[in-house]
């Protein structure tokens, strides 16, 4: 009897982990899956490339396979992938945009402000970007971040990015061939010597200034030196 009893209670007992185990599978699966972080692109292309399937065991999603499927695309930052129980997954990203392009044995290298590859391209043509002088590409590759033997200048180059964006300059050249001589030239013809990459907004701010004082003075092009960030000095070419 005692023994019945106990095969009993064990019978019991894995029933009731199957049914919890069930119950679990049917609760913890992916319904839902949000994407945090698009501007051009959509939901649903982010959710294709992550390769999540909905349905599937929220037990079973490997956040770094998930990472690694998002770095797929160049254009695409993945920051983080959370999972949300019971049956949700967040992903945010960043998309990442054409800022700039250097040249390299005859092609043009187009990459984001932080110095990643996103394309290739054969003309300037199909690079309408600030052409980066003095930047050493030593090897390219899509999707990663341009290999160079002075990984200082892509901070230089992202600063100086940024900051040009910020102050609403289109740029046609940036020469970072000396970090401490950085020279722009902008759009309009005006070259722009910036010193170093220190106090940019308020040297920029300063080319603002000045451009308008040149502007009424009928002159274009020239070079403006804004190093001293207190002064600025315009002379004609």
């Amino acid at each position: 009897m005692k023994k019945g009893k106990k095969v009993l209670t064990v019978v019991s007992l894995i029933i009731f982990l199957c049914a919890l185990v069930f119950v679990s599978y049917q609760l913890f699966k992916v319904r839902k899956i949000t994407v945090a972080g698009c501007e051009t692109r959509s939901q649903e292309d982010i959710i294709a490339l992550s390769e999540l399937e909905y349905e599937e065991s929220i037990f079973m999603v490997d956040k770094q396979e998930v990472l690694l499927a998002l770095c797929a695309d160049p254009y695409i930052k993945p920051i983080d992938i959370q999972i949300k129980y019971p049956d949700n997954v967040l992903i945010t990203i960043e998309e990442r945009k054409e800022a700039a392009c250097i040249e390299k044995d005859g092609a043009f290298v187009v990459v984001d402000h932080e110095g990643w590859v996103l394309k290739v391209v054969m003309t300037a043509e199909e690079a309408p970007y600030p052409i980066v002088v003095g930047l050493p590409a030593d090897w390219v590759e899509v999707g990663k971040q341009i290999g160079t033997s002075d990984t200082f200048k892509i901070g230089v180059l992202m600063r100086v990015l940024d900051a040009s964006a910020d102050a609403g300059f289109a740029i046609g050249q940036i020469d970072v061939s000396l970090a401490a001589d950085i020279v722009i030239t902008l759009s309009d013809g005006l070259v722009v010597e910036l010193g170093d990459d220190t106090a940019l907004e308020k040297k920029l701010q300063l080319v603002k200034a000045s451009k308008q004082g040149i502007s009424q003075l009928g002159k274009t092009g020239g070079i403006l030196d804004v190093s001293s960030v207190k002064n600025a000095y315009y002379r004609e070419k």
